[in-house]
């Protein structure tokens, strides 16, 4: 079904374009009240440099939100092995916990060898 369509709408496209490149009527347009003489074939070809345009913006736009993807995939990524490796050294830790002095927390950043208080 998909394909019987695509099919029509070149078919109509090259109608339209031949259309275009044919005719040699004189058409007047007006952009931003400036008064413009062409023909049919000028207004194809402006008209075909917008839809150009359009599409160049998508594909930036595309390729963008690609990369965004990407980033965002990437440092999930990492997160997960920081915190893979967070777990596993907390871990190790904890086995050394149990051979070391119990009064210490681990929780706390200042372990008390390394407080202010206790220094000189």
């Amino acid at each position: 079904m998909m394909i019987v369509l695509a099919l029509l709408l070149l078919a109509v496209a090259v109608l339209l374009t031949v259309s275009a490149v044919v005719g040699s009527d004189s058409v007047a347009v007006e952009v931003l009240n400036l008064d413009f003489n062409t023909t049919t074939l000028g207004v194809f070809l402006a008209g075909l440099g917008t839809g150009l345009i359009v599409l160049v913006g998508v594909a930036v736009l595309v390729v963008g939100m690609r990369q965004t993807r990407a980033r965002r995939r990437e440092i999930e990524y990492l997160r997960q092995k920081v915190a893979e490796q967070n777990t596993a050294a907390g871990q190790s830790r904890s086995d050394e916990a149990t051979d070391g002095p119990a009064d210490q927390d681990e929780s706390d950043p200042n372990p008390p060898s390394r407080r202010s208080a206790d220094l000189p």
